[in-house]
């Protein structure tokens, strides 16, 4: 089964982390299958990269993996004039001295989608423009340097057995309970 990497959580995401920090690139998915597979029907489950950070601190020095939480600015503040100084919540404020003089107007923001999420991206893909290919973002910093460090090494996909993905899906909805 084809999961997509940057929706991935809890034990699949640890899971396929465990597979590239033991065997490298290929490996699990491939030739160490069935052994992978006894350990979960026995109820072993992967390392919590994506829960620990004594697990996760070093992959992410390793790899060099830039976090960044979006913060909620409540306020946005732009230059006066009459229209938005009477918007609902709107208020006129002096400017500091060194903009110079006049007046500017502060009013409520309203929250995006992804305030207070984090960012996760890779220093060498540095892009200050927007977006690269291995940027992630999730609720949990974690969460999104482990989405990261997975789709850096595999792309946007990763190939993980149907009885795989099962078994930790049931585990994991077990533990829940």
């Amino acid at each position: 089964m084809q999961l997509k990497i940057s929706i991935l959580d809890g034990d699949v995401l640890d899971f396929v982390v465990s597979c590239i920090e033991r065997w490298g690139v290929g490996g699990v998915f491939q030739e160490d299958r069935k052994r992978a597979l006894a350990l979960l029907k026995r109820g072993v489950l992967p390392r919590p990269y994506s829960r620990d950070f004594a697990l996760a601190g070093p992959i992410i020095l390793r790899e060099g993996i830039d976090l960044h939480q979006h913060k909620h600015r409540p306020y946005i503040t732009s230059d006066y004039n009459a229209r938005t100084a009477a918007r609902a919540g709107a208020q006129v404020i002096g400017r500091a001295l060194l903009v110079g003089p006049g007046r500017a107007v502060r009013e409520p923001r309203v929250l995006g989608p992804n305030e207070g999420k984090w960012f996760a991206r890779l220093a060498i893909d540095s892009n200050p423009f927007g977006w690269t290919v291995n940027d992630c973002m999730s609720d949990t910093p974690m969460l999104a340097a482990m989405r990261c460090h997975a789709k850096s090494v595999l792309g946007d996909y990763a190939e993980v057995d149907d009885d795989v993905v099962k078994i930790l899906r049931d585990l994991q909805a077990a533990r829940a309970a």
